[in-house]
């Protein structure tokens, strides 16, 4: 199969339709593959004819006898905007080669150019042709030359950089051109640009601002565009089409092809390609043959609705944009499936390791219970507890005045948040931990001279914490000291 220019077919219709074809590979009944045309989108959204079409790179800019102009974003393939500017019949559009305005011309005499950065309204011209309607716009591909064609037979010539006519052209004493000229239109680099009349066909040169060829046609030229900037080709009224050429004679008469049945309503080209379409909404598409000034037919529609204009999109524009937003895409889908994938690792259940150690004073490794020189200490502190807490009526009985070296005094241990209860020694069972609330003078173990004289009092039995082991698991002997 063979590569297919890239490009959409607009086309607006009485029918108040805006139809869209585009070129596509089928298989027919016997099993070939053929070129056809199919539809691609309708809309309705006009109160009456659509009288003129413009597009530009993705814009689509439809005029129609309800006085508005839609617009529309093919790459959306949605109504973007509704402009309400003008107050009569939306008679001629054209968007300037740097896509920076779009112009339109009305039935009342407005020309009007509106800004695309916010589609406001730039400026207004309320009598560019004496009242009478605007029939024709054409700008220039440098977008600083504008022609404007009204019913007063006035071309006018507008400087886009100051806003202003630059000078008027009168058509009236050119009978040539009849009461109606048409087919205004720019040549590919702007050096020339064509009107006709009833029959008759002719190109301006810009320099001299004057009329440098003028070529009889058979038949009425109804519409005109340019191939490059030596030749163009013509729809007549009989249906055929004319080539002209700028290299031939001047004396030398067009080259008149077969086109259509009825008259040839629109006609365009792009991508070495023309398409064309009849009154009755016949289009045909053709291949461009600029040496040998021949158009070679590629496939035909009918559109079952009576064509006011057309004009084409070039649709290479979006599939470049297709490949960018699918690269997008793509990479969005991977940095959400990572994101995903993170969330449910922070959900994931985790392991802890809980470490309990004894915190006794002195210089003790809480990891491992040793000294700072390796040795284990916790016998050692396991006896001074024990000691302090249960075995200080041993001292009692001792006298004050005994030689021997008395017994050094523990360090006084300060009161600590509450903490898991020491291991005793011999019995492997745990002992009440302490109330935070007793004063810190039950924790000191007095000398044997301090013991005797400090007077016996009644003990306070311990609170027992909670979660703290049962009473019954303290040895015996030790028992009788809490009942007491």
């Amino acid at each position: 199969m063979t590569m297919l220019p890239q490009f959409e077919i607009i086309v607006g219709t009485y029918d108040e339709y805006l139809l869209g074809y585009q070129m596509a590979w089928r298989r027919d009944k016997k099993g070939s593959d053929k070129i056809q045309l199919k539809a691609t989108f309708a809309d309705r959204s006009h109160d009456g004819s659509v009288k003129c079409l413009a597009v530009h790179g993705h814009l689509v800019a439809t005029g129609g006898l309800d006085d508005r102009i839609f617009v529309y974003d093919m790459r959306t393939r949605k109504q973007a905007h509704v402009l309400n500017m003008h107050t009569s019949t939306v008679n001629t559009l054209v968007f300037t080669s740097d896509a920076s305005h779009l112009m339109s011309g009305s039935k009342d005499g407005h020309l009007i150019a509106t800004r695309l950065a916010n589609w406001s309204t730039e400026a207004e011209w309320t009598k560019p042709h004496n009242g009478k309607a605007v029939t024709h716009v054409a700008c220039h591909p440098s977008s600083r030359l504008c022609l404007s064609l009204g019913a007063d037979l006035v071309l006018n010539t507008w400087n886009l950089i100051k806003g202003r006519i630059a000078y008027r052209t009168n058509l009236k004493s050119k009978r040539s051109l009849g009461s109606s000229p048409d087919c205004l239109a720019w040549s590919a680099e702007g050096n020339y640009f064509s009107m006709a009349g009833p029959a008759t066909f002719e190109i301006w040169n810009i320099g001299t601002a004057s009329v440098m060829r003028q070529i009889k046609m058979p038949s009425k030229p109804i519409c005109a565009t340019w191939l490059d900037d030596k030749n163009c080709v013509a729809g007549l009224e009989n249906g055929t089409i004319a080539w002209i050429s700028l290299d031939s004679d001047e004396t030398a008469a067009p080259n008149i092809l077969p086109g259509h049945s009825n008259r040839v309503k629109a006609i365009s080209f792009m991508h070495n390609t023309v398409v064309s379409i009849s009154s009755v909404g016949e289009i045909k598409v053709w291949s461009c043959d600029l040496p040998g000034k021949q158009l070679s037919l590629i496939t035909s529609a009918s559109i079952d609705c009576r064509p006011t204009c057309m004009s084409l999109l070039d649709t290479t524009q979006f599939s470049r944009q297709h490949e960018d937003t699918r690269d997008r895409i793509d990479k969005q889908k991977t940095a959400r499936i990572a994101a995903r994938i993170e969330a449910l690792e922070s959900l994931r259940n985790r392991s802890y390791v809980s470490i309990e150690y004894d915190e006794d004073a002195g210089e003790t490794d809480p990891m491992f219970g040793r000294d700072a020189d390796g040795d284990s200490d916790r016998n050692e502190s396991d006896d001074n507890i024990q000691q302090s807490d249960y075995d200080s009526d041993d001292s009692l009985g001792e006298s004050d005045t005994s030689e021997t070296k008395p017994r050094p005094r523990p360090k006084q241990r300060q009161a600590k948040a509450a903490r898991a209860p020491p291991i005793a020694k011999r019995s492997g069972k745990r002992v009440p931990a302490q109330d935070n609330s007793e004063s810190t003078e039950d924790f000191i173990s007095l000398s044997p001279s301090e013991e005797s004289a400090r007077p016996r009092l009644a003990t306070t039995p311990r609170v027992q914490k909670r979660n703290a082991p049962i009473a019954k698991s303290i040895p015996q002997q030790k028992r009788s000291k809490h009942a007491n």
